[in-house]
């Protein structure tokens, strides 16, 4: 997820690795091969999109093909090399029989495991394709008039968003892993933080929609990276004291 905004083997193993090193070896794996795999996989976010390494941006230049064009071919390449490496991770955990978190809940069947895998990465697939067209929807509808109409519906998205993490983010599913050892689920974890994606978002539009610069891009990204980080805490805050309020009414009556 990382490798889908940063480009930079450097900036991504800075930013993720100090949590994943410290817990791959906390499991049994080396120091080497914990950062081994750590650089390997931050390696790969130069070939993930939409935001891909400086090489990129290179081939646009010496090819003469739109950037649009490397994001379309390189995205199934860069799936294919994470997946590798998550097999070759896992294989040399099983390999070495690493212990594993207990689950909070019931173990389930193989069958149902891949299900539940299945439905999550369609989930992701259909959502991406709903935002891209749903953005080229407003695009021909509102014309002129599609940024501001953009800007609006990014604001309610925050606050609907913000308003879904507040309520899962004392979810019993969403433990700290190094204080009772249980995974955390991941549902109520990822809703904790669903609006992280703006951003994201953000990025997609730029670049697949308005086909604009990959710079120009970058800079609408980090405006509203910026803008969610000054009223991100305010806003929340505000949202909890209501939050609060609904559930002493439910216990009062």
């Amino acid at each position: 997820m990382t490798g889908l905004i940063s480009g930079s083997a450097i900036a991504n193993v800075v930013t993720t690795g100090t949590f994943t090193i410290p817990l791959m070896k906390k499991m049994g794996f080396s120091a080497e091969k914990a950062a081994a795999i750590e650089v390997s996989s931050s390696i790969n976010g130069q070939i993930m999109p939409p935001v891909m390494g400086a090489a990129a941006f290179i081939m646009t230049e010496y090819v003469g093909i739109s950037y649009f064009e490397v994001i379309k071919h390189a995205f199934f390449p860069a799936i294919l090399a994470y997946f590798g490496l998550y097999c070759i991770v896992h294989f040399e955990a099983v390999k070495a029989k690493m212990p594993t978190f207990s689950r909070a809940m019931t173990e389930t069947t193989l069958g149902r495991r891949m299900l539940t895998m299945a439905t999550g990465i369609l989930a992701v697939v259909i959502s991406l394709c709903l935002t891209y067209f749903l953005l080229t929807a407003i695009k021909a509808i509102f014309g002129d008039y599609t940024l501001p109409v953009v800007i609006l519906l990014m604001v309610i998205a925050f606050l609907g968003l913000a308003k879904v993490a507040v309520r899962y983010e004392n979810h019993p599913g969403n433990r700290d892993i190094t204080e009772d050892k249980i995974m955390p689920e991941l549902l109520p974890t990822f809703l904790s933080g669903i609006y992280y994606l703006l951003p994201v978002g953000v990025l997609i539009w730029c670049l697949m929609i308005e086909r604009w610069s990959p710079e120009l891009s970058v800079i609408w990204a980090i405006a509203m990276i910026s803008a969610q980080m000054v009223l991100q805490k305010p806003v929340m805050r505000l949202m909890r004291k209501q939050q609060l309020q609904f559930d002493e009414v439910i216990e009062a009556k």
